[in-house]
């Protein structure tokens, strides 16, 4: 290359350096920016970091993985003179397999060239999402070399109990049962082996379980091999077919695991042979993928960024098929042969409450919102005693009939129910739609928290307590929560609620206070512990309405009326209008009390019965 030619490359060169904000100078200075040299062209911090210290002292460097040049500092102005003249064409190899050369060129600038650090940076020690687990070294390199090998006979011959697919970005190969990708699920009519998975993956499952976290035996397993710049879109294994916890084994070379949550990210660095379990919101809540990249830039702690290349990997991922269902409808409300299995895990939980709270809700909202219009009068006096201009959130806040009960409060409403928040929306800006497990909001920001008739649609003791701790969580120390509860006992002291048969005179709507009863003292914990699991049934049937409950964990139905003007031509069955099953807890006397006593993080202020519901005010410590 001539030298006019050179000079003309320089000159381009500068250009494109000075138009991203680098201030180049033809006067000697101890800082430089050296083109072609950064992260985002495949080159490593080790790599001109061993190319300077021939010149001087090397005092920092920043490169960034979006940037094609890094900045350094010297030590002096004749260590950079030095490294300016000499760097000129010098020629490195990426860190990649591919190893494409990059030319090198360096000059002065006025200031060090320096970069925050990149978000994109995986850090070795990232704090991992609520619910993953990983355990290093979970097999020895000997097993983890056999595994390969058996793998990569299984892809070569692809025996008769085995499915292989060839993807866009990976290759898969199903045992157990075929994963089939167009609905994320398995067809457990159709195993591909009567003897169940093979011996590898057996011995396998025996480690799995030894680990203490797996309670059950998978019954399918994926293996997905990824070549360098292969990789997975980000996804949640589907809740309705397979149960609470997913475990991976990683063979072979290193990757990055990302997750995400709403606006979280975490990148997760995964070594080989290294264990993977994803449970609770890990499993349920974030998404997991890998981004189809060659190579990683890594963040070692009280170290530089480094450039890993990618090599082939292997990963093993077990999960166990379920085969719990639910029933599309039930009989009429006279029929109480109908019944549900409880929920024996978070799975099954998830999918009674999708099936029986969440769409339900969704189906009845506007017939819902026309009987649910006047407050509750002890609800409206826990909210008139606050402070004046106290944050308030109605977790739960249905059709927000609490919203603007009291001019003394700012009031913010969520629910689940998408249909339900549209008829809020005409009452109040203040509302999102959510999960009342899972608030996405900062803790400690409200003065208060209430939550009526919400916490006994939650299907086990478990999501319950989750429930209250998570209305603790977003409100401030000092602060108060009221929740209500449906409750066993539609009478007390001989007075029946207003919702049993007899009693429907004794309406909240009416606008006067129901009859309350305090019941804060002389809580006998272990008392209320016995009688609540004595009380437990494995099934759940349908309640009766108007009546007495027989059980806890039942289905309520909801009749939808049709106008009249709609029934004209409408058959004898659809002049009763449609029904629908909605899941209750309702709860035992002292069982809310009990189960708030096992929170550290609050007291209790008071509790009472009104009119067929449990209600209690904690504050938090």
């Amino acid at each position: 290359m001539s030298a006019k030619m050179k000079n003309t490359k320089l000159k381009k060169i500068k250009a494109r350096l000075q138009k991203n904000g680098v201030r180049i100078t033809e006067a000697s200075s101890p800082y430089i920016v050296i083109a072609n040299g950064g992260l985002g062209n495949g080159i490593s911090i080790a790599q001109i970091s061993n190319l300077l210290d021939k010149f001087g002292k090397v005092l920092a460097i920043s490169s960034n993985i979006h940037k094609s040049y890094c900045g350094a500092h010297l030590d002096s102005e004749n260590a950079a003179l030095l490294a300016v003249s000499n760097i000129q064409g010098t020629v490195l190899h990426k860190e990649l397999e591919d190893n494409k050369p990059c030319i090198l060129h360096a000059f002065f600038v006025e200031t060090f060239v320096y970069f925050e650090e990149d978000n994109e940076m995986i850090s070795s020690h990232d704090e991992f999402p609520s619910g993953l687990i990983m355990l290093h070294d979970f097999i020895t390199k000997q097993e983890e070399q056999t595994l390969l090998q058996i793998i990569e006979e299984q892809e070569s011959t692809v025996p008769s109990t085995v499915v292989y697919e060839k993807l866009k970005n990976r290759t898969v190969l199903h045992y157990g049962y075929r994963f089939q990708y167009g609905s994320n699920d398995v067809d457990l009519t159709s195993p591909l082996s009567d003897a169940g998975l093979p011996s590898f993956a057996k011995k396998l499952i025996q480690k799995l379980m030894a680990t203490g976290y797996l309670t059950f035996e998978p019954n399918q397993l994926t293996i997905n091999k990824y070549e360098p710049g292969d990789g997975i879109p980000a996804h949640i294994d589907n809740p309705s077919a397979f149960d609470e916890i997913i475990s991976t084994i990683s063979l072979g070379s290193v990757t990055v695991l990302e997750m995400t949550h709403s606006m979280d990210t975490r990148q997760i660095l995964v070594q080989p042979r290294s264990l993977i379990i994803f449970s609770g919101a890990a499993r349920y809540h974030w998404t997991h993928g890998i981004r189809q990249k060659r190579s990683d830039v890594i963040y070692f702690k009280d170290s530089i960024p480094n450039v890993q290349p990618r090599g082939t990997r292997v990963s093993l991922t077990f999960r166990r098929a379920l085969s719990f269902a639910l029933s599309d409808k039930f009989g009429t409300d006279d029929n109480e042969s109908n019944s549900l299995s409880l929920p024996k895990n978070t799975v099954e939980a998830d999918l009674v409450e999708k099936h029986y709270v969440h769409a339900v809700y969704n189906q009845i909202a506007d017939h819902f919102a026309t009987t649910r219009e006047k407050p509750w009068p002890k609800v409206v006096e826990f909210l008139s005693s606050l402070e004046p201009f106290s944050f308030v959130l109605d977790v739960g806040c249905g059709s927000g009939r609490y919203l603007n009960a009291c001019s003394n409060t700012v009031m913010f409403g969520c629910d689940y129910s998408t249909s339900l928040s549209d008829i809020c929306i005409t009452k109040s800006s203040r509302l999102f739609i959510c999960d009342g497990m899972d608030i996405p909001i900062r803790s400690a920001c409200f003065d208060a928290c209430i939550c009526i008739a919400v916490l006994h649609h939650f299907s086990t003791d478990k999501r319950r307590r989750n429930g209250v701790q998570e209305l603790l969580r977003v409100t401030r120390s000092g602060g108060l929560v009221l929740i209500y509860v449906w409750a066993v006992e539609q009478k007390l002291n001989n007075v029946p609620s207003h919702y049993i048969k007899g009693a429907s005179q004794q309406k909240h709507s009416s606008g006067k206070e129901s009859k309350s009863v305090e019941c804060t003292k002389n809580i006998d914990s272990s008392r209320c512990e016995s009688e609540c699991s004595q009380s437990v049934r494995n099934n759940i049937i349908v309640h009766k309405n108007r009546t007495e409950f027989e059980q806890q964990d039942v289905l309520v139905p909801w009749k939808m009326k049709t106008h009249q003007k709609e029934r004209t031509n409408a058959t004898e069955q659809n002049k009763q209008g449609s029904v629908f099953y909605r899941f209750y807890h309702v709860f035992k006397q002292q069982e809310l009390e009990h189960l708030c006593c096992s929170l550290p993080e609050c007291t209790i202020v008071k509790s009472y019965y009104d009119s067929g519901n449990w209600a209690i005010v904690l504050q938090k410590k």
